[in-house]
């Protein structure tokens, strides 16, 4: 919800700022945006609930967002509306750590896993019920969508009866606080060389998928006319299709690695944009999403789960919120990094481009997938 979802309107609201200067970078900055400061802001989060609990930082972060999402609605200032879109950065920088640091704690193994993969799974069917519903909006006004941001505060009383802060430390004395605690910065530090490589491949294949929601509107308007419901269909579609590969992630991951699953991630995702780039009609297009949705939807339980696997449990709310940074850190620079392609290649080439990235990568991780390790060996 947090960006994707006003990416149906992007077109109408460069028509409603077109007398702004810069008016086509603003508007996609609308879109990107939060994506910087919840990169920023995510480390600190992670931070923040490993030492004061998860529970506030939650409940936090769910009244912000329904706020700085909502308030967009009432603005008609393009500088305006980017500041409150700094402040749903923030929130979703507290929810989406929280989130995913508390299914690390309440649940482990093989139910975990089959957690991750129904976390990923239920991000793409919201993707897909909002967005569409983003898209039929946005053919009333451009700012309608962003009414949608209050259905967070809906939430609020759930959380307070459902989620509960797991008890790490129990009643251990003092020098068995501080023998576990040196014992998990040792750990921490076997691991870094890993982390780092993970957060690499999170923040890539961030940075080339939200080409989708960034770019595809415009793509779509120039080769088939579309509107904003039917570009609201076509990603919403995406995220469905990531659903229904989230879903079945938990068997998956049964019989492959990480590096494995990683593979199979890229060459799902590479193929997606390369028929994207050959595609002639709104439903080629469709073709290339199925594939790249899949490809996605397979990457993110498996990655966060590959993550909060390796990390330790006392880091682990920092470790998730270095990948939560990661994402949007690739949200983010997907505008800057890939609008200049766009300026000078066209949309054909780029997507071309970036589909024979992935597919280069995946056949490079399967072909050095020694130096790589998991709990599968």
């Amino acid at each position: 919800m947090s960006g994707a979802i006003i990416s149906p309107s992007l077109p109408a609201m460069l028509d409603h700022f077109s007398d702004v200067p810069n008016a086509e970078y603003l508007v996609r900055l609308v879109l990107t945006l939060p994506a910087l400061f919840i990169a920023l802001v995510s480390p600190v989060s992670g931070l923040i609930i490993d030492r004061f609990g998860r529970k506030f930082v939650l409940l936090a972060g769910l009244s912000l967002y329904g706020l700085a999402g909502t308030s967009a609605v009432f603005l008609d200032s393009i500088y305006h509306i980017l500041i409150t879109r700094a402040l749903l950065g923030i929130a979703v920088a507290a929810i989406m750590t929280t989130i995913t640091t508390l299914i690390a704690d309440y649940y482990d193994g093989t139910t975990r896993a089959k957690l991750m993969g129904l976390q990923a799974a239920a991000i793409g069917i919201g993707g897909m019920v909002y967005l569409t519903t983003g898209g039929f909006l946005a053919e009333l006004s451009w700012n309608a969508p962003f009414i949608i941001y209050i259905t967070s505060l809906m939430l609020i009383p759930l959380t307070l009866v459902s989620i509960y802060d797991p008890v790490i430390r129990n009643n251990r004395s003092a020098a068995e606080i501080e023998t576990q605690d040196t014992q998990s910065r040792r750990e921490l530090k076997k691991v870094i060389p890993l982390l780092l490589g993970i957060y690499w491949l999170m923040f890539f294949m961030q940075m080339t998928f939200y080409t989708v929601p960034t770019q595809l509107p415009f793509y779509l308007q120039a080769l088939t006319g579309a509107n904003a419901i039917k570009i609201g269909i076509a990603i919403a579609s995406s995220t469905l299709f990531s659903a229904i590969a989230s879903y079945m992630y938990g068997r998956i991951s049964i019989l492959f690695s990480y590096i494995h699953i990683v593979c199979i991630s890229l060459l799902l995702t590479g193929a997606g944009f390369t028929i994207i780039s050959y595609s002639a009609s709104y439903y080629h297009i469709l073709i290339g999403l199925f594939f790249s949705g899949l490809g996605v939807g397979l990457f993110m339980p498996n990655v966060t789960m590959w993550l909060s696997v390796i990390a330790p449990a006392a880091y682990r709310g920092r470790a998730l919120g270095g990948l939560t940074a990661s994402i949007f850190v690739g949200h983010f620079l997907s505008l800057i990094i890939i609008q200049p392609f766009i300026t000078n290649f066209g949309f054909t080439r780029t997507f071309f481009f970036i589909g024979l990235i992935q597919v280069c990568l995946a056949l490079l991780f399967l072909s050095i997938r020694g130096v790589f390790y998991s709990n599968k060996g």
